[in-house]
């Protein structure tokens, strides 16, 4: 997969939970490399793609070094 398809598969994987997912979740769902995951969170890679796609996320640093996502899909218009 390519940078934009990791992205949009952790935010339509996010977008289905009704909670905060872990770095974990997010890279055993999404068939994405853990380390990978790990660094689209500390950058906050998500902006442009999710700005584009609609989807409304956040990043929360839990516990020392553990991130979560929250997503919510705003949908086409």
């Amino acid at each position: 997969m390519n940078f934009e398809n990791n992205l949009l598969s952790i935010l339509g994987f996010a977008s289905t939970r009704a909670t905060w997912v872990s770095v974990s979740s997010c890279a055993m769902k999404c068939n994405v490399d853990y380390n990978t995951v790990y660094k689209y969170l500390l950058r906050d890679d998500f902006g442009q793609v999710a700005g584009h796609y609609r989807f409304d996320y956040r990043i929360r640093k839990r516990r020392g070094e553990t991130f979560y996502l929250s997503a919510v899909s705003e949908g086409y218009s």
